[in-house]
């Protein structure tokens, strides 16, 4: 998150077969991350949805709104590119 090294630990709280997975990470920016899968037309749609606060000390106010901005570029690519491979 903006040049910055981070460290953590993910562990998956939740997971029932076919349907989502619930991670929780914790280190120096604690997360909750919910994946799911579900039917859509003829296929299927990913959600995720993730939960994260920074530490403001860490980056400061500017660059926070800064990396969360980043972070829905790299999300938003991550999606295109996980689209794509399925796909193929």
């Amino acid at each position: 998150m903006a040049g910055l090294r981070l460290r953590g630990q993910s562990t998956v709280v939740e997971y029932p077969p076919n349907n989502c997975a619930v991670h929780q990470s914790i280190g120096t920016i604690g997360s909750g991350w919910t994946l799911a899968v579900e039917p859509y037309e003829e296929g299927a749609v990913l959600r995720i949805d993730i939960e994260y606060s920074v530490p403001v000390p860490v980056l400061g106010k500017l660059a926070v709104r800064l990396a969360v901005r980043r972070d829905a570029r790299d999300f938003a690519l991550a999606f295109d590119n996980i689209k794509e491979m399925i796909e193929n």
